[in-house]
């Protein structure tokens, strides 16, 4: 974060989860989640100068196929902060976005935070205050993580945020296949694939029922990552209840995947509802290897149009803002 002639900055991090685990469903139509959040380095940048109103301009990743107008989710927290807290100077944002929408990265619940901790910074409003915090709830699901950001697990509809401090700091290798997994349409998906049980609006019980309620399960889970294959990803621990049912929304995602266990590649998981796969390594070496080989057989699989790619994919290297329990 920054500020400088007038100018407030702020970062928007991208996330990753570790494990979603899909407990049931809530008597309010969402789902009963257990997850594990770690936040990445990538961010888009948003900056922030004191105007007449609340607007917005967005550059960068694609920055056209975005709302600009009452819907877009920086401006509603922007406006859902003045409302709560009276008083306060609505301005310009520009936002240059380098997360893809609808990939399962968080970024525009990211955005959205980011506007909340830069109004909040500049009001002198803590971010741990209850209406800010309940706010962010409100906004989105995972926004509230992005409050506190760096590594925590969640429950609730994923808006409860618990800190965990455990395990070691990852680097990521992201494949964004360039085209979006909608997350209503794959929590849809989820639950159309379950057998029908008359009189019941619930989901099975994940293995999340047996978590103790102090997190201990996050920090088993989180610790067991160290365990690593020859590749140095980690054997087990990583686990998302929505992987079918994103390549039932998105089937080119099923072929995508298909294609990389062919290869020789460690193992590619899904971010919360997709579309984003990611590698998890322990050195930023074994990371940048396995980005350059990916890359390699992304120009040959567009030459062949292989239907598992979107338009634009894209390969990232990042790594946990987390730095290790032992750091």
């Amino acid at each position: 974060m920054s500020r400088e002639d007038g100018l407030w900055r702020e970062s928007a991090h991208a996330k990753l989860n570790l494990v979603l685990e899909v407990r049931g469903r809530r008597p309010d139509g969402y789902h009963e989640l257990f997850t594990i959040f770690d936040e990445l380095e990538v961010h888009d940048d948003l900056s922030f100068v004191p105007g007449s109103r609340f607007e917005l301009e967005v550059d960068g990743q694609g920055a056209a196929e975005l709302p600009l107008g009452e819907e877009n989710l920086v401006l509603r927290a922007a406006r859902g902060f003045a409302a709560l807290y009276p008083g306060s100077v609505p301005g310009r944002f520009h936002l240059y976005k380098r997360i893809p929408a609808g990939a399962g990265l968080g970024g525009g619940s990211s955005d959205a935070a980011a506007a909340l901790r830069l109004l909040a910074r500049q009001q002198g409003v803590s971010t741990e205050e209850p209406g800010l915090v309940a706010l962010a709830r409100e906004l989105g699901a995972d926004l509230a993580f992005f409050l506190v950001g760096e590594r925590a697990w969640a429950d609730g509809r994923g808006d409860r945020i618990h800190a965990a401090p455990f395990g070691p700091s990852f680097f990521y290798v992201l494949l964004c296949p360039g085209y979006p997994c909608p997350t209503p349409a794959v929590f849809q998906a989820y639950a159309g694939s379950l057998p029908a049980r008359a009189g019941q609006d619930s989901v099975p019980l994940a293995r999340a029922e047996a978590l103790s309620p102090d997190g201990g399960g996050a920090e088993s889970i989180l610790q067991s990552l160290q365990l690593v294959d020859r590749y140095g990803s980690p054997c087990s621990g990583i686990s998302n209840d929505l992987d079918k049912a994103a390549e039932h929304v998105a089937p080119a995602l099923a072929q995508l995947r298909q294609r990389l266990s062919g290869e020789s590649l460690p193992r590619f998981h899904l971010s919360g509802s997709g579309s984003t796969l990611f590698a998890v390594l322990r050195q930023e070496e074994q990371a940048e290897g396995i980005a350059a080989q990916l890359r390699r057989l992304l120009r040959e699989w567009r030459q062949e149009s292989f239907p598992g790619l979107g338009a634009e994919p894209a390969v990232l290297v990042t790594r946990s803002r987390f730095r290790g329990a032992s750091c």
